[in-house]
């Protein structure tokens, strides 16, 4: 099979985690046999130069076309639709060159409704199935931006099937777009693996994601603040990212006078973050808001217990055996929770936490659902298209 999968850009040294879910899933895909092709408009606002044009890069024996003109800050404000039309202009020029190199896709695979709008056109001149996966969790807002219902509405018009990666973001787009989808929980990348953790005597808990509000690390900060002497003397956090929230949370730490125990250690690359969490006891993240939470299950394929909040997270992610899954925005039980893990750290097994991970999620366990899901559309395609 033939998959073209739409993509937010390419992951770059400088930038590796931008597009890394669609580049967790292209290489999963063609665990399986399949090829696999990835295209992009990448319309971001960067202070350095850009080629102008489409680049093809092939990362892991996988091809990626990306096409930049001109930021996206600049074209909407020609409004919404000048926008999609300049876009899918540029897709359309993407496609020739894929056509022209690869042949005709199967199926085309869109990642997020606004960067699956870009292929739209695409796909109905050309009679090919289109297939979303929605992430975007705006959709467990009580109100979508005008900017997330029109690229939703336009583009779930359009699609054959959408897959959304948790069944609560499937509620959520039911309730806004009146829409139902398909759920498939996304994988995550083979740089976190089981790696035994080296004896420490020093408690250590590893936070992970974009220093912004929904991420909760301040509801974090002040639950260990509550029970910092309740820990062991020596214990510390790390919590690995970057964001417009650092300077908050940098205050907060300094008035809880917990500067010697809690470090903002600034962003890291993928396998940097796996051997983080592979020496640390305790993975935490209480989020305000998640659509999954893919660095949930990059810890647990580390073996690391888990603390995840009702934000949006699969509840089936934590079970009795890996974690404690608690209320959001509740600092008592968090702080409760990582006190009750800390005092009974022997009890997990990482081992097994990490086989139990692998079994459910990942990358082969996700190819097959996928192509499952893509042999139906593309028969039924073909079916009704003979019809």
């Amino acid at each position: 099979m033939f998959i073209l999968i739409i993509s937010r850009g390419v992951p770059s040294t400088k930038n590796p985690h931008w597009g890394c879910f669609e580049k967790d899933q292209a290489e999963a895909l063609t665990l399986l046999g399949h090829k696999v092709v990835v295209a992009s408009i990448d319309t971001r606002f960067l202070w350095e130069w850009r080629k102008i044009g489409i680049t093809k890069t092939t990362i892991n024996n996988i091809v990626y076309y990306d096409s930049f003109i001109v930021p996206g800050a600049i074209t909407n404000l020609f409004g919404q639709k000048i926008n999609l039309i300049v876009k899918q202009w540029q897709m359309g020029s993407i496609y020739k060159e894929i056509i022209r190199e690869h042949g005709k896709p199967d199926i085309i695979y869109g990642h997020f409704s606004f960067i699956t709008s870009n292929a739209v056109k695409v796909a109905k001149e050309n009679n090919i199935p289109l297939v979303g996966m929605e992430h975007n969790g705006a959709f467990l807002n009580p109100k979508l931006s005008a900017h997330t219902e029109f690229s939703s509405k336009y583009v779930y018009q359009h699609t054959d099937l959408i897959i959304s990666v948790s069944q609560s973001l499937r509620e959520g787009i039911m309730y806004h777009m009146g829409k139902d989808s398909v759920v498939v929980h996304n994988t995550y990348g083979k740089e976190f693996f089981y790696k035994e953790k080296q004896k420490n005597k020093k408690l250590s808990i590893i936070s992970v994601g974009r220093l912004t509000y929904d991420k909760g690390f301040d509801i974090l900060i002040e639950a260990l603040s509550i029970i910092k002497n309740q820990l062991p003397q020596d214990w510390e956090l790390l919590i690995a990212g970057e964001g417009d929230y650092r300077n908050v949370l940098q205050q907060q730490i300094n008035e809880a006078k917990l500067e010697k125990h809690i470090s903002l250690i600034g962003w890291r690359t993928k396998p940097e973050i796996a051997a983080l969490i592979q020496q640390s006891d305790i993975f935490v993240l209480p989020s305000r808001y998640e659509s999954f939470g893919v660095v949930y299950i990059e810890a647990l394929a580390c073996g690391a217990p888990i603390i995840a909040t009702d934000c949006g997270v699969p509840k089936e992610l934590v079970t009795n055996e890996n974690g404690l899954f608690i209320p959001s925005e509740n600092i008592t039980a968090l702080a409760t929770a990582i006190q009750q893990i800390s005092e009974n750290i022997n009890q997990y097994d990482r081992k097994a936490i990490s086989e139990d991970c692998k079994a459910r999620f990942s990358a082969e366990v996700l190819a097959k659902k996928l192509t499952n899901i893509f042999e139906d559309i593309i028969q039924n395609y073909e079916n009704n298209t003979i019809d």
